[in-house]
């Protein structure tokens, strides 16, 4: 109501025109569900509530569906058990996570929820972005972390990691300041090494 002045439910029924549209015309439409593990107004939304939005999308033929944390109340405990149910009751569904670090759980929710068979999340160069309703809010998980942590995980993300760090930078040159990528300030764990062995050969 706060957002669009409509409850959820009747503004998915409205979309239901435009669902019907795309699938006469072979366009592949995603849903997404904003402040999945906590809203601003509402505070912690049921996992029953997040099952009856998803049903109805479901419902509309839309397959895709991403959950939100836009307000960054997200905890790993939690994503791994909405996850785990949602998982169950659409097996249909392909399901991406949109994490923000706004207290530092992004990366924690990113394990908990590939425990729990999610493998697709989105992520911001730099850790840039934000939300404009929740004072003080980070941006979205940042890609270069994000894809550090799952090589050093040993999964494969088809990422270069070093071309990774390079946009990084280059966002934060463009925007004139610097991100929330703790790999950028720190580096990787491989030039960590790197470095002390090159400072070991040279004594």
């Amino acid at each position: 109501m706060a957002n669009f002045n409509q409850a959820p439910l009747q503004m998915m029924r409205e979309f239901q025109a435009c669902a019907d549209f795309a699938a006469a015309n072979g366009i592949v439409v995603s849903g997404a569900l904003s402040s999945a593990w906590g809203c601003a107004w509402e505070g912690a939304i049921p996992i029953g509530r997040l099952e009856e939005i998803s049903r109805v999308f479901v419902g509309m033929g839309v397959t895709e569906l991403s959950w939100s944390d836009t307000t960054g109340m997200a905890n790993p405990a939690a994503v791994s058990a909405v996850c785990a149910h949602m998982r169950a009751m659409f097996p249909e569904v392909a399901w991406t996570l949109h994490l923000h670090n706004t207290r530092g759980m992004a990366l924690a929710c990113v394990a908990a929820a590939l425990q729990a068979g999610v493998t697709v999340f989105d992520a911001a160069f730099g850790g840039f972005g934000g939300c404009n309703f929740v004072p003080g809010a980070a941006g979205n998980v940042s890609t270069e972390d994000l894809v550090h942590m799952l090589h050093e995980m040993n999964i494969d993300t088809g990422a270069d990691i070093v071309r990774v760090m390079e946009t990084g930078r280059l966002a934060e040159t463009m925007l004139g300041r610097g991100g929330a990528s703790h790999v950028l300030s720190a580096g990787r764990c491989a030039d960590l090494i790197t470095e002390r062995a090159a400072k070991q050969s040279n004594s």
